[in-house]
């Protein structure tokens, strides 16, 4: 089968797509020309020449799972496994309209995680910056100064300037040893040292545990409107690559204590993900047979729980980021500046 392979997932398209299935099978649109109407929409354009190849394959005979199997890398694992449950439970419309609830919300959140790392990240640069600015021109031209008004240079100074000369003499040395210390040993670190130990502290991070609480909730929302048995659906998920690896750990103590004849609730509580907050709407959920309007309400709840502790971190981020430019520029002017006016008054 030909594929695609000209880019990566992306959840805006994702979600118009679902959405928009959900919507006009609703109206009683046939498939054929429901997705011959997504080449309308404002997608990507290799989404949109891949509606194209799943319009031919369907007017071929083939399945909906066929058709958006095309491209693992346009149509994720996830994406294409709850299809495939839709198709043969019957239950197509609700699978389509549950994905595009759960990657519309995805994009939100990673829009919100990245106005909320855009301050750090400018700081960052920022820093790197005004480091390469002392560095190359900065320190060259004081020695310069120092040389003319006669006096010793500061020891700093004295081992900048040696840096910088060996750094513009040595390039390619220079650059293995930047490399070697800046990229490969931490990496080969963080691989088998530290991995371990990150994701221990990842794990109680409250945020980061509300996170992967809201994402196996959107799975399990997903799965129950697929129609399909909530055990084999995350087995499904399980298999995709949509988990980070602290929340499929967990997804898969919760399915082993499922299949262990265990309720739902009782499962989830063991998996320790989840609050008791969520524990009591999933009992109340299986108790009354409504476990999709809880997981619905779920969803919504820690979506908008997520927002507010991410808009929360923003407020703290910035001050933070500011106090600590400001005690860099103040220690600059400690190191650098002030050893100068003193060597210029001593004259």
């Amino acid at each position: 089968m030909k594929t695609l392979n000209k880019g990566k997932a992306r959840d805006k398209d994702l979600s118009l797509i679902a959405i928009n299935i959900a919507k006009l099978y609703e109206e009683d649109i046939n498939f054929l020309k429901i997705i011959d109407l997504l080449d309308e929409l404002p997608l990507r354009k290799d989404y949109k020449e891949s509606v194209k190849m799943i319009s031919q394959i369907i007017k071929r005979g083939g399945s909906l799972e066929e058709g958006f199997s095309i491209d693992n890398k346009l149509f994720p694992g996830f994406f294409v496994s709850m299809i495939s449950m839709g198709e043969s439970t019957g239950k197509i419309s609700k699978v389509f309209s549950s994905l595009g609830i759960f990657y519309e919300k995805m994009e939100l959140i990673k829009k919100k995680l990245i106005n909320t790392l855009t301050y750090p990240a400018i700081l960052i640069v920022a820093l790197i910056v005004l480091f390469m600015f002392v560095i190359f021109f900065f320190i060259p031209n004081m020695t310069n100064v120092y040389e003319e008004m006669g006096n010793g240079m500061p020891k700093i100074y004295n081992s900048i300037s040696k840096f910088t000369e060996f750094t513009i003499e040595y390039p390619f040395i220079t650059s293995i040893f930047v490399v070697f210390w800046g990229v490969l040993l931490p990496y080969i670190l963080f691989k088998n040292y530290f991995k371990k130990y990150i994701r221990i502290l990842c794990a109680k991070i409250p945020i980061y545990k509300l996170f992967n609480e809201y994402l196996v909730i959107s799975i399990m929302s997903v799965i129950v409107n697929s129609g399909i048995n909530i055990s084999a659906g995350i087995n499904q998920c399980c298999n995709c690559n949509l988990l980070n690896s602290i929340a499929k750990e967990r997804l898969i103590i919760m399915n082993e204590s499922i299949m262990r004849g265990k309720s739902i609730r009782d499962s989830m509580d063991k998996s320790k993900l989840f609050s008791k907050y969520t524990l009591a709407h999933i009992k109340l959920g299986e108790e009354s047979g409504t476990i999709d309007e809880r997981l619905s309400v779920l969803q919504e709840e820690l979506f908008l729980r997520l927002g507010i502790n991410m808009d929360n971190l923003l407020k703290l981020i910035e001050p933070i980021s500011i106090i600590t430019m400001a005690a860099i520029v103040i220690v600059f002017l400690f190191v650098f500046i002030l050893p100068l006016f003193n060597n210029i008054f001593s004259i």
